[in-house]
Protein backbone atom coordinates (compact mmCIF):
# COMPACT_ATOMS: atom_id res chain seq x y z
CA UNK A 1 0.00 0.00 0.00
CA UNK A 2 1.36 3.69 -0.49
CA UNK A 3 2.59 5.94 2.28
CA UNK A 4 1.33 8.89 2.25
CA UNK A 5 2.65 12.46 3.38
CA UNK A 6 1.32 14.42 5.53
CA UNK A 7 -1.53 15.98 4.37
CA UNK A 8 -2.49 12.38 3.83
CA UNK A 9 -3.65 11.92 7.10
CA UNK A 10 -6.36 14.47 6.82
CA UNK A 11 -7.45 12.77 3.82
CA UNK A 12 -7.65 9.21 5.44
CA UNK A 13 -9.42 10.91 8.90
CA UNK A 14 -12.11 11.91 6.36
CA UNK A 15 -12.75 8.79 4.68
CA UNK A 16 -12.85 6.99 7.37
CA UNK A 17 -15.34 9.42 8.68
CA UNK A 18 -17.43 8.92 5.75
CA UNK A 19 -17.38 5.07 5.82
CA UNK A 20 -14.98 4.89 2.65
CA UNK A 21 -11.45 4.18 3.45
CA UNK A 22 -11.18 0.32 2.28
CA UNK A 23 -8.20 -0.33 4.47
CA UNK A 24 -8.39 -2.45 7.75
CA UNK A 25 -5.18 -1.45 8.83
CA UNK A 26 -3.28 1.89 9.42
CA UNK A 27 0.35 2.26 10.23
CA UNK A 28 0.77 6.12 11.79
CA UNK A 29 4.42 6.90 12.38
CA UNK A 30 6.21 10.07 13.00
CA UNK A 31 8.56 11.15 15.83
CA UNK A 32 7.37 11.19 19.11
CA UNK A 33 5.20 13.77 20.03
CA UNK A 34 3.76 14.48 16.57
CA UNK A 35 -0.04 13.90 17.85
CA UNK A 36 -0.63 10.20 16.86
CA UNK A 37 -2.73 9.40 20.04
CA UNK A 38 -4.80 12.24 18.43
CA UNK A 39 -5.17 10.63 15.24
CA UNK A 40 -6.32 7.00 17.11
CA UNK A 41 -8.84 8.60 18.44
CA UNK A 42 -10.54 10.46 15.36
CA UNK A 43 -10.19 7.04 13.43
CA UNK A 44 -11.51 4.41 16.13
CA UNK A 45 -14.33 7.06 16.58
CA UNK A 46 -14.52 6.74 12.65
CA UNK A 47 -14.68 3.28 12.77
CA UNK A 48 -16.77 2.52 15.91
CA UNK A 49 -19.63 4.57 15.02
CA UNK A 50 -22.91 2.74 14.37
CA UNK A 51 -24.85 5.68 13.66
CA UNK A 52 -24.64 9.48 12.44
CA UNK A 53 -26.63 10.59 15.53
CA UNK A 54 -24.42 13.08 17.61
CA UNK A 55 -25.24 10.70 20.62
CA UNK A 56 -24.39 7.02 19.24
CA UNK A 57 -24.20 5.00 22.31
CA UNK A 58 -21.20 3.50 20.74
CA UNK A 59 -18.77 7.13 20.45
CA UNK A 60 -20.47 7.89 24.02
CA UNK A 61 -18.57 4.74 25.28
CA UNK A 62 -15.30 5.11 23.78
CA UNK A 63 -15.54 8.83 24.91
CA UNK A 64 -16.14 7.52 28.55
CA UNK A 65 -13.15 5.00 27.79
CA UNK A 66 -15.24 1.87 28.28
CA UNK A 67 -16.22 1.08 25.16
CA UNK A 68 -16.00 -3.15 24.97
CA UNK A 69 -15.18 -3.06 21.09
CA UNK A 70 -12.10 -0.87 21.58
CA UNK A 71 -8.67 -2.53 22.73
CA UNK A 72 -5.32 -1.03 23.25
CA UNK A 73 -1.85 -2.57 23.23
CA UNK A 74 0.81 -1.13 24.75
CA UNK A 75 4.89 -2.23 25.37
CA UNK A 76 4.22 -3.53 29.43
CA UNK A 77 6.79 -4.26 31.79
CA UNK A 78 10.95 -2.79 32.30
CA UNK A 79 11.85 -4.35 29.15
CA UNK A 80 8.58 -2.34 27.53
CA UNK A 81 8.27 -5.27 25.23
CA UNK A 82 4.85 -6.41 23.12
CA UNK A 83 4.77 -9.77 23.22
CA UNK A 84 3.15 -12.54 22.20
CA UNK A 85 -0.01 -12.94 24.98
CA UNK A 86 -0.64 -9.70 23.64
CA UNK A 87 -1.40 -10.64 20.19
CA UNK A 88 -2.69 -14.32 20.74
CA UNK A 89 -3.18 -17.34 23.42
CA UNK A 90 0.06 -19.43 24.43
CA UNK A 91 0.52 -22.93 25.18
CA UNK A 92 1.66 -24.21 28.60
CA UNK A 93 0.51 -22.71 32.09
CA UNK A 94 0.62 -19.06 32.84
CA UNK A 95 2.16 -17.46 36.29
CA UNK A 96 0.97 -13.68 35.57
CA UNK A 97 3.42 -11.56 36.47
CA UNK A 98 4.25 -7.61 35.94
CA UNK A 99 4.91 -7.89 32.23
CA UNK A 100 1.57 -9.26 31.08
CA UNK A 101 -1.07 -7.61 29.42
CA UNK A 102 -4.07 -7.51 30.71
CA UNK A 103 -6.35 -7.97 28.18
CA UNK A 104 -7.56 -10.97 25.74
CA UNK A 105 -5.13 -11.41 23.24
CA UNK A 106 -6.01 -9.27 19.92
CA UNK A 107 -7.32 -12.12 18.03
CA UNK A 108 -9.78 -13.89 20.46
CA UNK A 109 -10.74 -10.40 20.86
CA UNK A 110 -11.26 -9.88 16.82
CA UNK A 111 -13.18 -13.17 17.35
CA UNK A 112 -15.86 -12.37 18.51
CA UNK A 113 -18.62 -10.31 17.22
CA UNK A 114 -19.10 -5.91 18.19
CA UNK A 115 -21.44 -5.69 21.28
CA UNK A 116 -22.38 -2.39 20.22
CA UNK A 117 -19.95 -0.65 17.48
CA UNK A 118 -19.94 -1.19 14.08
CA UNK A 119 -16.32 -2.65 14.34
CA UNK A 120 -13.84 -4.08 16.57
CA UNK A 121 -11.03 -1.44 16.73
CA UNK A 122 -7.52 -2.54 18.22
CA UNK A 123 -4.71 0.39 18.69
CA UNK A 124 -1.18 -0.89 19.11
CA UNK A 125 1.14 1.72 20.03
CA UNK A 126 4.55 1.30 19.35
CA UNK A 127 3.97 -1.94 17.02
CA UNK A 128 8.00 -1.45 16.60
CA UNK A 129 8.39 -2.99 20.67
CA UNK A 130 6.73 -6.25 19.19
CA UNK A 131 8.97 -9.31 19.82
CA UNK A 132 9.34 -11.86 16.97
CA UNK A 133 6.43 -13.89 17.91
CA UNK A 134 4.06 -11.21 18.30
CA UNK A 135 4.94 -9.39 15.21
CA UNK A 136 4.55 -13.36 13.24
CA UNK A 137 1.57 -13.42 14.86
CA UNK A 138 -0.03 -10.17 14.22
CA UNK A 139 1.11 -10.93 10.49
CA UNK A 140 -0.89 -13.98 10.15
CA UNK A 141 -3.99 -11.62 11.16
CA UNK A 142 -3.41 -8.77 8.98
CA UNK A 143 -2.75 -11.72 5.66
CA UNK A 144 -6.31 -13.11 6.90
CA UNK A 145 -8.14 -9.88 8.66
CA UNK A 146 -11.87 -10.30 10.48
CA UNK A 147 -14.73 -9.43 8.98
CA UNK A 148 -15.18 -6.59 11.19
CA UNK A 149 -11.58 -6.34 12.79
CA UNK A 150 -9.83 -2.89 12.38
CA UNK A 151 -6.16 -2.15 13.18
CA UNK A 152 -4.29 1.50 14.05
CA UNK A 153 -0.38 0.42 14.76
CA UNK A 154 1.90 3.20 15.63
CA UNK A 155 5.50 3.75 15.56
CA UNK A 156 8.47 6.66 16.03
CA UNK A 157 10.81 4.30 14.25
CA UNK A 158 9.59 2.86 10.38
CA UNK A 159 13.09 1.13 10.26
CA UNK A 160 12.14 -0.98 12.90
CA UNK A 161 8.26 -2.31 11.67
CA UNK A 162 9.05 -5.55 9.32
CA UNK A 163 8.63 -4.82 5.41
CA UNK A 164 5.65 -7.80 5.48
CA UNK A 165 4.25 -5.86 8.04
CA UNK A 166 4.53 -2.14 6.20
CA UNK A 167 3.30 -3.85 3.22
CA UNK A 168 -0.11 -5.23 4.94
CA UNK A 169 -1.07 -2.03 6.28
CA UNK A 170 -1.80 2.01 4.75
CA UNK A 171 1.09 4.01 6.13
CA UNK A 172 0.12 7.21 6.88
CA UNK A 173 3.28 9.96 7.42
CA UNK A 174 2.35 12.37 11.02
CA UNK A 175 4.61 15.21 10.31
CA UNK A 176 5.70 18.29 12.49
CA UNK A 177 4.36 21.83 12.52
CA UNK A 178 6.28 24.68 11.44
CA UNK A 179 8.11 26.32 14.28
CA UNK A 180 5.65 29.55 13.33
CA UNK A 181 2.70 27.06 13.67
CA UNK A 182 4.28 25.63 17.32
CA UNK A 183 4.51 29.24 18.37
CA UNK A 184 0.91 29.91 17.66
CA UNK A 185 0.08 26.76 19.28
CA UNK A 186 2.26 27.56 21.95
CA UNK A 187 3.12 31.32 22.37
CA UNK A 188 4.83 31.17 25.96
CA UNK A 189 7.08 28.75 24.46
CA UNK A 190 10.73 29.93 24.81
CA UNK A 191 13.61 29.02 21.98
CA UNK A 192 15.07 26.91 24.24
CA UNK A 193 11.69 24.55 25.37
CA UNK A 194 11.08 24.39 21.43
CA UNK A 195 14.32 23.02 20.98
CA UNK A 196 14.01 20.59 23.38
CA UNK A 197 10.97 19.18 21.65
CA UNK A 198 12.24 18.87 18.73
CA UNK A 199 9.60 20.67 16.89
CA UNK A 200 6.92 18.03 18.07
CA UNK A 201 3.88 19.79 19.88
CA UNK A 202 3.07 17.15 22.25
CA UNK A 203 6.53 17.40 23.59
CA UNK A 204 6.49 20.73 23.90
CA UNK A 205 2.89 20.54 25.87
CA UNK A 206 4.86 17.95 28.30
CA UNK A 207 7.88 20.26 28.76
CA UNK A 208 5.48 23.31 29.37
CA UNK A 209 3.55 20.69 31.76
CA UNK A 210 6.69 20.14 33.67
CA UNK A 211 8.86 23.12 33.08
CA UNK A 212 11.08 23.30 35.95
CA UNK A 213 12.06 19.67 35.97
CA UNK A 214 12.97 20.09 31.79
CA UNK A 215 14.32 23.22 32.48
CA UNK A 216 17.28 21.67 34.42
CA UNK A 217 18.06 19.37 31.17
CA UNK A 218 18.68 22.81 29.56
CA UNK A 219 20.60 24.01 32.32
CA UNK A 220 23.24 21.29 32.26
CA UNK A 221 23.13 21.02 28.00
CA UNK A 222 24.10 25.03 28.23
CA UNK A 223 26.95 24.17 31.00
CA UNK A 224 28.18 21.62 28.81
CA UNK A 225 29.83 24.66 27.11
CA UNK A 226 31.95 26.12 29.69
CA UNK A 227 32.28 22.83 32.14
CA UNK A 228 36.08 22.74 33.23
CA UNK A 229 37.44 19.22 32.73
CA UNK A 230 37.60 18.62 36.66
CA UNK A 231 33.90 19.53 36.89
CA UNK A 232 33.16 17.37 33.55
CA UNK A 233 34.57 14.47 35.95
CA UNK A 234 31.77 15.52 38.63
CA UNK A 235 28.78 16.24 36.16
CA UNK A 236 27.18 12.42 36.80
CA UNK A 237 26.00 13.38 39.84
CA UNK A 238 24.20 16.13 38.85
CA UNK A 239 23.09 14.52 35.77
CA UNK A 240 21.47 12.04 37.69
CA UNK A 241 19.76 14.93 39.88
CA UNK A 242 18.05 16.15 37.08
CA UNK A 243 17.17 12.70 36.29
CA UNK A 244 15.54 12.71 39.27
CA UNK A 245 13.79 15.77 38.94
CA UNK A 246 12.04 14.24 35.69
CA UNK A 247 11.02 11.28 37.80
CA UNK A 248 9.50 13.26 40.32
CA UNK A 249 7.78 15.27 38.15
CA UNK A 250 6.69 13.01 35.68
CA UNK A 251 6.31 9.91 37.65
CA UNK A 252 7.77 8.12 36.00
CA UNK A 253 9.90 5.15 37.23
CA UNK A 254 13.73 6.13 37.51
CA UNK A 255 15.12 4.20 33.94
CA UNK A 256 13.00 5.43 32.38
CA UNK A 257 13.44 9.16 33.32
CA UNK A 258 17.52 8.63 32.96
CA UNK A 259 16.75 7.69 29.33
CA UNK A 260 14.52 10.56 28.63
CA UNK A 261 17.12 12.63 30.47
CA UNK A 262 19.57 11.43 27.48
CA UNK A 263 17.49 11.65 24.75
CA UNK A 264 16.81 15.50 25.52
CA UNK A 265 19.95 15.78 25.61
CA UNK A 266 20.96 15.00 22.48
CA UNK A 267 17.86 16.25 20.58
CA UNK A 268 18.93 19.99 22.33
CA UNK A 269 22.65 19.63 21.36
CA UNK A 270 22.27 18.41 18.16
CA UNK A 271 20.81 21.68 16.65
CA UNK A 272 23.50 23.80 18.65
CA UNK A 273 26.19 24.77 16.79
CA UNK A 274 28.74 24.72 19.69
CA UNK A 275 28.39 20.59 19.99
CA UNK A 276 31.40 19.04 19.52
CA UNK A 277 30.80 16.31 16.44
CA UNK A 278 30.56 13.30 18.45
CA UNK A 279 28.66 14.34 21.26
CA UNK A 280 25.59 13.30 20.21
CA UNK A 281 26.85 9.89 18.87
CA UNK A 282 28.58 9.27 22.77
CA UNK A 283 24.65 10.40 24.54
CA UNK A 284 23.34 8.22 22.21
CA UNK A 285 25.17 5.66 22.78
CA UNK A 286 24.26 6.05 26.40
CA UNK A 287 20.74 6.12 25.80
CA UNK A 288 20.78 3.10 24.31
CA UNK A 289 22.69 1.01 26.96
CA UNK A 290 20.62 2.76 29.47
CA UNK A 291 17.46 1.25 27.32
CA UNK A 292 19.01 -2.71 27.80
CA UNK A 293 19.60 -2.30 31.31
CA UNK A 294 23.00 -0.95 32.06
CA UNK A 295 24.23 0.37 35.19
CA UNK A 296 23.64 3.79 35.12
CA UNK A 297 26.37 5.03 37.15
CA UNK A 298 28.49 3.36 34.64
CA UNK A 299 26.95 4.38 31.90
CA UNK A 300 26.56 8.24 32.84
CA UNK A 301 30.56 8.03 33.91
CA UNK A 302 31.43 6.62 30.48
CA UNK A 303 29.35 8.92 28.70
CA UNK A 304 30.82 11.92 30.65
CA UNK A 305 34.68 11.01 30.34
CA UNK A 306 33.91 10.37 26.32
CA UNK A 307 32.46 14.16 26.07
CA UNK A 308 34.95 15.43 27.94
CA UNK A 309 37.53 13.43 25.95
CA UNK A 310 35.67 15.18 22.40
CA UNK A 311 36.06 18.52 24.10
CA UNK A 312 39.64 18.33 23.96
Amino acid sequence: MPVLEQTGIEKVLAAAERGELGAHAILLYGPRGAGKGGYIHRLAQAWLRKSSAEDDRALAAFRRGNNPDFLEIRPVGPSAIIKLAAITYTDGPKTPGADDHAHAPLQQFFRMQPLMSANKVVAILRADRMNADATNALLKTLEEPFPNGKLILTTTSMGRIPATIISRCLAVACGLPTNAELRRLYPNADDEEIRLADGAPGRLAEILQHREAYGEIIRFAEQLFTRSPDSFLRASEELTDVAEGIADSTKINRRAAIAETLECLAIYLRADARSKPTWVETITEAHRRILQNGADSIVLDWMLSQLLLASG
